[in-house]
């Protein structure tokens, strides 16, 4: 979600309720048009979303109150990795990752990839976490032994009303 009133959604056709992690990218190309994309593979929906997502729209992860009424509920889960990037990373298809994501030059805001809240772009967003959504030692490359040092966290959504606040700066994704 972007913003206090507006947002752009992507319906899928994927299950996600499988106890598996999946790699899921929403991509805005340079003509507006968004592409939501599982472990790889199109979904076959798009979104067009024209407007400059910038500096002056907040932006959460998990629940939200989206008309001071109702939240929109994300489910059980954890999210690792969670990247938000000013340039298009897709176009097509691809391999998804099976190592932890880094951030580069393009990178606005990296979250959910240590056992704290924090940004691990160059912006060094300060991130709030809100409800119970609490990190976890456990991640999808996790094949050892958890050590904090090598794995790092996720953050773990309990249910209808977890959420990580942003700042307003960190979802400033230009035109790409």
């Amino acid at each position: 979600r972007t913003g206090n009133t507006t947002f752009t959604r992507i319906t899928g056709t994927t299950q996600l309720h499988d106890g598996e992690w999946h790699h899921l990218a929403a991509v805005r190309d340079s003509s507006g048009t968004m592409t939501l994309y599982v472990d790889g593979v199109s979904e076959g929906g798009t979104a067009t979303e024209t407007a400059n997502i910038g500096t002056n729209q907040a932006m959460t992860i998990g629940a939200f109150d989206y008309q001071a009424t109702a939240y929109d509920t994300w489910r059980t889960g954890y999210v690792r990795d969670f990247r938000v990037s000013s340039n298009a990373r897709y176009s097509s298809n691809f391999t998804a990752p099976t190592e932890p994501l880094t951030a580069d030059s393009n990178t606005s805001l990296l979250t959910c990839h240590l056992p704290y809240f924090a940004d691990g772009s160059t912006n060094n967003y300060t991130i709030t976490p809100g409800g119970n959504v609490s990190t976890q030692p456990f991640g999808p490359y996790d094949y050892e032994e958890y050590a904090v040092g090598d794995h790092g966290g996720s953050a773990y959504f309990y249910g209808t009303s977890d959420w990580l606040s942003l700042p307003t700066a960190a979802g400033n994704l230009g035109t790409g």
